[in-house]
């Protein structure tokens, strides 16, 4: 997903990258329409394609919330979800690691010695 980042300038001129100028087919003189859909955040395009209609969508698509994790995250600070505070802690206990000494670890890595057994029915 492309992103631009443009600067006011002084009495209001603000200027638009060429690449979306050319995408929203934009030419000097062409009239925009600004439509607020939330605090400082605005929906912009040509007057041709009557942002007012599109606007409330665009809204409240921002403002749904799509995962109930914010609702869960406020609902357990604001302390409406039991901790169940009365449970004793389990203390930390790492696993024992067995020790291995360099004989060990070669002893370990070589191929089992004995006989090779031959199974039935094999020529």
């Amino acid at each position: 997903m492309r992103a631009y980042r443009t600067v006011a300038r002084e009495r209001g001129v603000t200027t638009i990258p060429v690449d979306l100028r050319e995408t929203a087919n934009v030419k000097p003189n062409t009239e925009l329409t600004w439509v607020e859909i939330g605090p400082q955040l605005w929906l912009v395009g040509p007057e041709s394609q009557r942002l007012e209609q599109v606007a409330p969508i665009v809204a409240a698509a921002l403002l749904a919330e799509q995962s109930p994790f914010p609702k869960l995250m406020r609902r357990l600070l604001a302390g409406e979800i039991p901790q169940g505070g009365d449970q004793e802690r389990r203390a930390y206990r790492p696993g024992q690691v067995p020790y291995l000494s360099e004989e060990r670890m070669i002893a370990l890595g070589t191929p089992a010695a004995g006989p090779r057994r031959w199974r039935r029915g094999r020529g």
